[in-house]
């Protein structure tokens, strides 16, 4: 857009920065997205071992996911990383500004006013079968409910214009690593743990998030 205003293009070191940027940006909420998949797999062992079937039968006898294409047969798995990221989302809240006043609707939002957008709470109203508060992954598979059509209620990286550039990759990662726990062992749950908290700072992360891994035989 830039370079279509007549601007100077970016330079090489300015590429490399913004891509450093994207690279880093999505550490954090990546892994999160991972913990709270893995406290929902050890917290549902009946989810973990479909998971579990569904990887043996893809791409056994690889210990990882080596070819990121066949991730797309793991269509349980996608269910179980959706459903996390609709319960669990690391960006449950974003703050946008608008450059100039705007009309959205009946609602005028004047220029420079910070409007807090809750992101986490369209998909929490996706139902379907199950209750809206339920982990159920087989709700992005029947087609029953309007979180496995209507996408647009369901937004853990953002919508339009401002979608996160990082998504592919975030993607690609969790489901790679997800893959990887699957394969090679059982989470289970730590007995006595506290209770697993929501904090939310920058993004949102679990606290008090103990799993055992027990690798399988």
């Amino acid at each position: 857009m830039a370079q279509q205003e007549g601007e100077a293009p970016l330079t090489d070191d300015e590429v490399l920065a913004n891509v450093f940027t994207i690279l880093l940006a999505g550490q954090d909420t990546t892994a999160s997205t991972i913990a709270w998949v893995a406290y929902f797999m050890a917290s549902h062992p009946e989810v973990q071992r479909k998971m579990q079937e569904e990887i043996d039968t893809v791409i056994a006898p690889a210990a990882m996911l080596e070819d990121f294409d066949a991730g797309d047969a793991l269509t349980y798995l996608n269910a179980v990383i959706n459903e996390t990221m609709r319960l669990k989302s690391v960006t449950p809240v974003l703050a946008v500004e608008p450059n100039y006043d705007v009309q959205v609707g009946d609602i005028a939002i004047p220029k420079g006013v910070v409007l807090s957008l809750l992101t986490r709470e369209a998909g929490l109203q996706q139902g379907g079968n199950s209750a809206v508060d339920v982990f159920d992954p087989d709700r992005w598979l029947t087609g029953a409910s309007a979180a496995s059509h209507h996408r647009a209620g369901f937004m853990p990286f953002g919508s339009g214009p401002r979608l996160c550039p990082g998504r592919s990759l975030a993607l690609m990662e969790v489901r790679s690593a997800v893959a990887m726990l699957c394969r090679n062992f059982d989470l289970l749950q730590v007995k006595d743990a506290p209770e697993v908290e929501e904090v939310f700072a920058f993004s949102m992360v679990p606290r008090n998030l103990r799993v055992e891994l027990r690798r399988r035989g």
